[in-house]
């Protein structure tokens, strides 16, 4: 077996390459992270924290860290006082753009813990109900559920039956705004419907007629 402690210092060596060392300590101790729900586009959630084991005496400060601070940001840290395994508040962790980044958490004398930040953005239609005449266009607002971020959001649309209609696509929602305007034209008599599409896009649909 592997008895606890450290720190131990591993060496890798090869011929004609610089020796790479690292230093490893065990321990049985985990920076716990309870579980991330689904964050909207400009939410911010609450990031469980419970070391498996109480803050040693002093106290102990967890650091956060995000892979992909334009997805997601969090909290810096947090400080958890001697003998106990919470902090007086959880870190926050605030959705910037959709799509996903990994949120990792770590402490001295604790093993680190991960969990997967998963941005995503709302998207309704006005009207929900759209007429177009054959052989015309009308347009429809998209709407998103928060203000775009920076650089703007670009959403994929489509209409479920290209032969009764189409719709201009992409549609892009600029920096700070809520909606965008696209162009639904008929093509034949009937009835479809209208949806975004995209990872971390969660649409309702529009029907066209």
């Amino acid at each position: 077996g592997v008895s606890l402690g450290g720190p131990v210092t591993l060496t890798a060596s090869a011929a004609g390459f610089s020796d790479g060392t690292v230093n490893v300590t065990v321990t049985n101790a985990l920076v716990s992270l309870g579980s991330l729900p689904t964050i909207r586009l400009g939410q911010s959630v609450s990031l469980p924290v419970s070391p498996t084991a109480p803050a040693p005496a002093g106290g102990l400060t967890v650091s956060f860290v995000s892979s992909d601070p334009s997805v997601a940001t969090i909290t810096a840290s947090v400080f958890i006082a001697a003998g106990q395994t919470v902090p007086a508040a959880n870190p926050q962790v605030l959705g910037v753009n959709i799509g996903s980044a990994q949120i990792r958490a770590s402490a001295a004398g604790f093993a680190p813990d991960a969990r997967t930040a998963n941005v995503q953005v709302n998207v309704t239609f006005t009207p929900t109900f759209l007429t177009v005449p054959q052989t015309t266009s009308q347009d429809i607002t998209v709407n998103v559920s928060a203000p775009a971020p920076a650089g703007g959001l670009t959403l994929a649309l489509a209409t479920a039956n290209t032969a009764v209609a189409t719709v201009t696509s992409p549609a892009t929602i600029p920096q700070g705004q809520l909606t965008a305007t696209a162009s639904v034209a008929g093509l034949a008599i009937g009835n479809t419907t209208l949806q975004a599409t995209g990872s971390g896009v969660i649409s309702a649909t529009a029907t066209i007629n």
